[in-house]
């Protein structure tokens, strides 16, 4: 099987993403004014659907859901954001 990393744009809030299934999200950060994260794949695995969040600071968040922190990105623009996977989906 080959490896290779993929990058993902984020909005703000919940973004659904589509990754195979063999991926590990490896960084985030921005690039040309999106919050991006890159992820290590093996593109022929199969599918499976993945909710990232990204979050202001001081912003609230459910607390009966589970998250994972990923990282923060700092824009050009000055604004600091956070990015989260939600996880049990």
């Amino acid at each position: 099987m080959e490896y290779t990393v993929w990058k993902y744009a984020l909005k703000v809030g919940r973004t659904y993403v589509e990754m195979p299934s063999e991926s590990a999200v490896l960084h985030c950060h921005e690039q040309h004014g999106e919050v991006c994260i890159w992820a290590g794949v093996i593109p022929d695995s199969p599918k499976r659907g993945r909710v990232f969040e990204v979050i202001g600071t001081g912003w609230l968040r459910a607390q009966s859901e589970l998250y994972q922190y990923i990282g923060t990105a700092h824009m050009a623009n000055g604004l600091v954001w956070h990015v989260f996977e939600v996880l049990g989906n």
